[in-house]
């Protein structure tokens, strides 16, 4: 019994130590990928989307009032009832 008690101790241990680890080194490789992009002037994908987005956007608030995009930005989806999924 406690061998076992021991064994189960040791290897909850040697689990936590392994997440740590493994988490400091992520968190070094994505401190380490933020400076080189800093360095070389590449901007953050999450930036780089949100643009693409708003570039979408205008392209669509720029089309004419008869165009089917520009339609389905405007329509109100009616109150239905709601109904249970399970």
């Amino acid at each position: 019994m406690i061998e076992r008690s021991l064994f189960s101790t040791v290897h909850v241990f040697a689990e936590n130590c392994r997440r740590k680890y493994v988490c400091s080194k992520i968190f070094l490789f994505l401190y380490i990928c933020k400076e080189l992009r800093e360095r070389l002037g590449i901007d953050d994908i999450i930036l780089i989307l949100q643009q693409n987005r708003l570039r979408w956007y205008g392209h669509v608030l720029r089309k004419e009032d008869t165009h089917w995009v520009k339609k389905c930005m405007e329509y109100e989806v009616e109150k239905t009832k709601r109904v249970n999924c399970y």
